[in-house]
């Protein structure tokens, strides 16, 4: 498939999967580094004032630039698709898919460089909550059949978008927020800590809520799918239905003879 032959909304689609790329080198290229400045500054062979005030802030920022123009795309994907009616298969599956690589990949960024100010049991829950949502989409398109996401996992995928930009500008207006947090504890940090996971916990319930309404939903229909259909001899059949009607033939000429 090539990109030129792909309408609009998956050519967005398609972008946002290729922007997936330079958010991964960046994330690695700030955890690499940091990991340098921060050994380098115990043994006292690097000062990470550098590393902290600026250099850290220019990659944070260029991750949310491009988190932020990846979800404007799948605002406009998911628009242009519906006003224009250019809905595809390839959008449906690939659409949240994209989506997911995206916010999934950002989280784990963001609990890693915050040193546990972000729980990994939040970040578990939603990649759990996304592989069986997406193991379910993909079997229903497997079988043909089209059930349309709720409501409410929309809403989620905003709670969250919002709640991954909070933290980002978090990190990047302070770039010590997530150590003081974890050597100071002060009751102060505490209650920061709860406000900036507040929108991360919402998505979460959200999240939960959508994935169980959408597995609700298409249960029936791949139990439906799965059940052993009934084992038909097509040429035996029709070999005995052949007979019958050859019998019946012969039985009617006979009679016929008869009279």
């Amino acid at each position: 498939m090539k990109f030129k032959n792909l309408n609009l909304p998956n050519k967005l689609t398609l972008i946002r999967i290729i922007l997936f790329v330079p958010l991964l080198v960046l994330g690695h290229i700030y955890l690499t580094i940091s990991n340098v400045y921060f050994y380098g500054s115990i043994f006292g062979n690097y000062n990470n004032e550098w590393f902290t005030k600026y250099f850290s802030r220019v990659l944070l920022t260029l991750m949310l630039i491009i988190f932020i123009g990846a979800m404007i795309t799948d605002y406009f994907d998911g628009y242009i698709a519906r006003k224009n009616h250019l809905v595809t298969s390839f959008g449906k599956l690939w659409d949240p898919i994209a989506d997911k690589m995206m916010t999934t990949a950002s989280l784990i960024f963001l609990m890693v460089i915050s040193k546990g100010f972000i729980p990994f049991w939040i970040v578990l829950l939603f990649v759990i909550r996304d592989l069986i949502v997406d193991g379910c989409r993909v079997a229903m398109k497997e079988h043909n059949i089209d059930v349309s996401a709720s409501i409410w996992g929309k809403i989620k995928t905003l709670v969250q978008t919002f709640a991954i930009i909070l933290l980002f500008i978090i990190a990047i207006a302070s770039p010590d927020f997530f150590s003081k947090f974890r050597y100071e504890n002060t009751g102060l940090w505490y209650l920061y800590a709860y406000i900036a996971s507040l929108p991360l916990i919402i998505a979460l319930i959200f999240s939960l809520l959508s994935g169980y309404l959408y597995i609700r939903s298409v249960l029936p229909h791949l139990i439906r799918s799965n059940k052993p259909k009934p084992n038909i001899d097509v040429e035996n059949f029709k070999s005995k239905f052949d007979d019958q009607i050859t019998a019946e033939i012969i039985k009617n000429t006979k009679d016929n003879d008869d009279k």
